[in-house]
Order: structure tokens, then sequence, then C-alpha cells
């Protein structure tokens, strides 16, 4: 007894019908593939805007997975964790921060960093800035505003928030 192939042709010419069949699923598919680039890049532009906002973007990665989750499979993970984490405890194993070497060191003040590379003081700020620099921040800010992010540039006194209903940094 002869099995018929899984995907119902057997080498002959596919009929009319099938041949549009087949278009049909492969533009389906073409347009699907599409659409789950573009999701992606909006992922990674949602997961920047997370992170200039000053959120932890791994745990609102965690926060999603739980929500997913349900509130009863949340639950049962939590007792888990604090079985294993009392466990832990009890064998007298340590955090992993008290156990590992610092990665990165203590970020400098940039004055700081001037008078080291050029041994002077770094220059005032101009009383008035150049038009262009005014033009390039403006368009910084509208781009900001609106993917509704914010930004931050400087420091005390001197600085600047763009995206946020900036006025007149300047």
């Amino acid at each position: 007894m002869v099995k018929e192939p899984a995907h119902r042709h057997n080498g002959g010419p596919l009929s009319d019908e099938d041949r549009r069949k087949l278009w049909d699923h492969v533009r389906a598919r073409e347009a699907l593939n599409e659409q789950q680039d573009e999701i992606r890049l909006d992922i990674s532009a949602r997961k920047e805007l997370i992170k200039a906002d000053g959120f932890d973007v791994n745990m609102v990665e965690l926060i999603l997975k739980r929500r997913k989750a349900g509130e009863g499979e949340t639950a049962a993970a939590d007792s888990i964790i604090r079985i294993y984490e009392e466990g832990l405890r009890d064998q007298g194993a340590l955090p992993l921060e008290q156990t590992r070497k610092p990665t990165t060191p203590v970020r400098r003040p940039l004055e700081d960093i001037a008078r080291d590379l050029h041994g002077e003081e770094l220059p005032p700020m101009p009383e008035k800035l150049d038009p262009e620099v005014r033009e390039a921040a403006e368009r910084l800010n509208e781009l900001l505003k609106r993917n509704g992010a914010t930004m931050t540039m400087g420091s005390g006194d001197n600085a600047v928030t763009f995206g946020a209903g900036m006025i007149d940094p300047f």
C-alpha cells in the first residue's frame, strides 16, 4: 500500500487552486514576518525608553513574566524561591554581591578628568549659544517629546532635561 505524502502532492504539478493557496500562505507569512520585525524594533525602543527613565529593564521584564504567569503561579514561584533562599542562608552562603569584586570603577567627575588630561579647569559655559547648537538642542527636545522620553544633561544648577516641556534652558 502506497502512503500519500504529508504535503498532499506527489511531485506532480500544482492545480490552479493549490498554487493560489500556496501564494496566499507565502504572502501571509511574509507579512507576519515583517510585522514581527517591526514589533522587535518597537520592543527594543521601549526598552531604551525604560532605561532612559531610570528603570531597570530586567526588572520590568520580570514583572511582565510574572503578570503573564498569573497570581497563582507567581505565588508558588515566590514560595519556592523563599525555601531555596532559606536553605542557602542556613548553609552560610553569602549574597552574590558580597562574594565578587566590583566590575565597574566609580565614575569620576568630568572636571577632575579634564584637570588630569589638560592640567586646567573646564572653561565656563558661553553666555550665548551658537544658533546651530540651539537648533540641534531644540530638535533633540522635540524628538524626545514625540517619543515620550526624557534625557538630562549636566548636573546641579547646570542640568537641562530635554523632552519634558523644556522652556528655554539656555
